[in-house]
């Protein structure tokens, strides 16, 4: 379950010529399939995988079929595993009740967007990542609510992850 929030301070151009568009962002994850997972284990209790998000972009265009943007985000990811009593497994001799992680890292945006036809954006975006000195970036198609895409995360091994994102736009 991913829900995306963006709300709009002022449109491009409003304010004052050149002066660009300022959007707030949000979001939520929750990765349901953790939870319904640990119904068919005989050993993990609980699980949990999700985060949040929230942060400001700035966009203005180049031309009118190409705008570019650009911002700040600051995500969190929690993730835990409990495992049942008397199901525990065992690492290095260590009996292992629980594993507890996640991250918070600020992290700065910048992309193009470009329309493809009425309603729908073909948009590419990179991220940096402060505290994690790690690059990814997303690549997407989307329309007024849904986004499908592919988030590329190059770091040691490449992963990529399917996305397919509801939006709320205010």
């Amino acid at each position: 379950l991913n829900l995306s929030g963006k709300y709009r301070l002022h449109a491009e151009g409003r304010i004052a010529p050149g002066v660009p568009q300022l959007d707030l962002i949000g979001g939520y994850w929750d990765m349901l399939a953790a939870k319904m997972a640990t119904k068919d284990s005989q050993s993990i209790d609980s699980a949990k995988f999700g985060g949040y998000y929230l942060g400001a972009i700035m966009s203005t265009s180049l031309s009118p079929r190409v705008r570019t943007f650009w911002g700040y985000k600051r995500s969190q990811l929690d993730a835990s595993l409990k495992f049942k009593a008397g199901e525990e497994p065992t690492l290095l001799g260590t009996t292992v009740n629980s594993f507890d992680t996640g991250f918070k890292d600020d992290f700065f945006i910048a992309g193009i967007e470009t329309p493809r036809s009425v309603g729908k954006l073909w948009s590419i975006q990179l991220n940096y990542g402060l505290k994690t000195q790690t690059f990814s970036s997303k690549v997407s198609w989307y329309g007024k609510y849904f986004e499908l895409g592919l988030n590329i995360y190059p770091e040691g091994v490449l992963v990529v992850h399917p996305v397919w994102n509801f939006h709320l736009n205010f």
